[in-house]
């Protein structure tokens, strides 16, 4: 068996609350980027919508994948209840090959609350304990993609280091909260067979032990940790990329309606690294990526706004003056 795509990951179900924004208390420093939402203590806040679906970069990342290229798998440990029927069910209909999708005896879900203030969101994330072994009898992958999983993940790390080497598979690496802070030393044997790693500002600032505010200082220090590719995310100022030799910089267009914006820095992600296994090159992975995340912040969830193959050639031709330019 061999796949084009192959994520690995945890998922889990996200319940979206919508709140009006008076009903919150935002405040930021001066820079107008480190803000802080207060809500009443012990008190009543009206939720003006709710969604639930199911979500997980690693699990947003592979609807990406199946999307856009048609050639999905995903390894991921869920847990022994009707929840995890409903993520099995959902990821088969968006044509992702769940071979490797396993509960776990008598475990709980992953579950998470997202609080969506005015296109801007708060994640409460809940990760059930989970014992990661990477199975033996993984299919041979042109790209994996490895992101979120939860305490104990690194078990899997020499496992898949061995892998990589055996196989000749193509690495992209999306840290989630627990392995940005584990840190790079635990992860030498994975970083030094990344072939793309993104990350937004504040995590590169977080895993590289660095308060440098120049993101061009942060993509040469997350680039000498190994990583082929850097990428680094910066909300609505756009994404950085290089490669060592070269650095680009591509905006987003304000004229995009912006939702809400959960999965957005998954649909970048996993939209570059499926352009880079098309054989696409960094500045048009950028490109993409960017039309891909656009799609999500105009609809509510992760994966609703996924673009389609033939939606990511209509916004690539449709918009040619949208092009990275080298910093």
């Amino acid at each position: 068996m061999e796949i084009d795509f192959f994520s690995i990951g945890d998922t889990q179900l996200d319940t979206v609350m919508v709140l009006d924004p008076q009903e919150v208390d935002v405040r930021c420093k001066l820079n107008n980027v480190e803000c802080t939402m207060n809500l009443d203590y012990a008190g009543k806040v009206p939720v003006r919508e709710l969604h639930e679906m199911v979500a997980g970069n690693a699990a947003n990342a592979a609807v990406t994948g199946a999307r856009l290229n048609g050639g999905a798998g995903f390894w991921t440990m869920l847990g022994d209840d009707e929840i995890a029927d409903r993520q099995i069910k959902f990821l088969k209909d968006q044509g992702v090959d769940t071979t490797f999708v396993k509960k776990t005896p008598n475990a709980q879900s992953n579950q998470s609350t997202v609080i969506s203030v005015s296109g801007e969101r708060t994640i409460l994330v809940f990760h059930a304990d989970r014992q990661y072994v990477l199975p033996a009898n993984l299919p041979k992958a042109k790209w994996v993609y490895l992101t979120s999983m939860a305490k104990g993940s690194e078990d899997i790390f020499d496992d898949l280091a061995k892998y990589i080497d055996e196989t000749g598979a193509k690495l992209a690496y999306q840290p989630g909260t627990y392995q940005l802070r584990m840190g790079a030393d635990r992860a030498k044997e994975i970083l030094n067979r990344t072939d793309f790693i993104v990350m937004n500002k504040q995590e590169a600032q977080l895993y590289g032990q660095n308060d440098d505010e120049e993101i061009s200082h942060l993509l040469d220090a997350l680039k000498a940790l190994g990583p082929k590719i850097v990428v680094i995310t910066d909300g609505k100022n756009g994404s950085y990329a290089t490669d060592g030799t070269k650095k680009w910089y591509l905006g987003i267009r304000p004229e995009i309606p912006r939702i809400e914006s959960t999965g957005a820095g998954d649909a970048f992600s996993s939209a570059f690294a499926v352009s880079l296994l098309e054989g696409k090159s960094i500045p048009e992975a950028m490109r993409r990526g960017t039309f891909n995340a656009e799609g999500v912040i105009q609809k509510f969830g992760p994966q609703a706004g996924i673009l389609t193959k033939e939606q990511m050639e209509i916004e690539v031709q449709g918009n040619p003056d949208l092009q990275p330019k080298e910093i």
